[in-house]
């Protein structure tokens, strides 16, 4: 499916009219919602987004002359599935000006959560003429598109070692141990918003930190040797939280990771590789590197 909404007087008419349209066409939405917005430009402004309208998401591209004095083009708009892997073109050579959206279709289909499909990024080539020219490609950052889709929390160049055990409490949680370990970067798993970030001192977690996501699901980051993060801090999969530790309750330096789903502690899941219950397991992330 492919719209192409013309710009008209101003480019919120045009916004409207795009939000309008896609309510229309898709059945289930109830609203839409922008993800990995960046709209940078004074006199030309560019948007590239990802848009999800119900349980479909869009690639979205836009282009404003603010003042009427540029001529303005989208050129092509292109998504990826994953960091990494080849764009795909879903839009080109149409020279198409104001406001448009491309959904991604077949094998290819960013939307896609049951064909291993976890998360999406869009760009577009914007061009533009007028008191000065320009080109530029945009790119949005990493979008997860499906509930529960996490990485291991650390840069693909590391490979750690997952451990569970049936006494551990809870009990399926992971610790993660490298060498060397202490003072390592710790990412988010995975985009949301930072809900905890708490000294419990010698006890427990000591510091820790809690990352609420899409779909009732939480990570926990515990043991931390200190923050990268404040409570109401938007994250992506490549924020880094904090550094690994052995604050609380611990006997050496580890990160205890944590999944939960509404309120309750849960299997761990990565998207490449799961831990093993229980015992040992080399993991790393393979997508979405930093």
């Amino acid at each position: 499916m492919e719209l192409v909404i013309r710009r008209v007087g101003t480019a919120l008419v045009a916004v409207l009219a795009l939000m309008a349209s896609l309510l229309v066409v898709a059945s289930t939405a109830t609203s839409a919602q922008a993800l990995g917005d960046r709209c940078p430009g004074e006199q030309v402004k560019r948007c590239i987004r990802v848009l999800q309208v119900g349980t479909s998401y869009y690639a979205h591209a836009g282009i404003e002359d603010r003042n009427g004095a540029y001529d303005v083009a989208v050129n092509s708009i292109q998504l990826q599935r994953h960091d990494g892997d080849t764009w795909v073109t879903v839009k080109e050579n149409g020279n198409f000006d104001g406001w448009a959206a491309t959904r991604d279709e077949g094998d290819t289909a960013a939307h896609s959560c049951t064909s291993g499909v976890h998360s999406f990024r869009a760009r577009a080539f914007f061009q533009w003429s007028g008191p000065d020219s320009g080109e530029q490609w945009l790119t949005t950052d990493v979008v997860p598109v499906c509930d529960g889709a996490f990485q291991v929390p650390f840069p693909c160049s590391e490979t750690w070692t997952g451990s569970t055990r049936s006494g551990h409490s809870p009990a399926n949680a992971v610790d993660f141990n490298r060498n060397p370990d202490e003072g390592q970067q710790v990412y988010a798993s995975a985009g949301g918003t930072v809900t905890t970030v708490r000294d419990l001192g010698g006890s427990s977690y000591g510091r820790y930190v809690i990352i609420t996501h899409n779909g009732g699901y939480q990570t926990l980051y515990a043991h931390l040797q200190s923050f990268g993060v404040s409570v109401g801090d938007a994250v992506t999969v490549r924020s880094v939280i904090g550094r690994v530790g052995s604050t609380g309750n611990s006997s050496g330096a580890h990160l205890h990771y944590e999944q939960r789903l509404n309120g309750d502690d849960v299997r761990v899941r990565f998207v490449n590789a799961d831990p093993v219950y229980y015992g040992d397991k080399n993991l790393s992330r393979d997508s979405e590197c930093l």
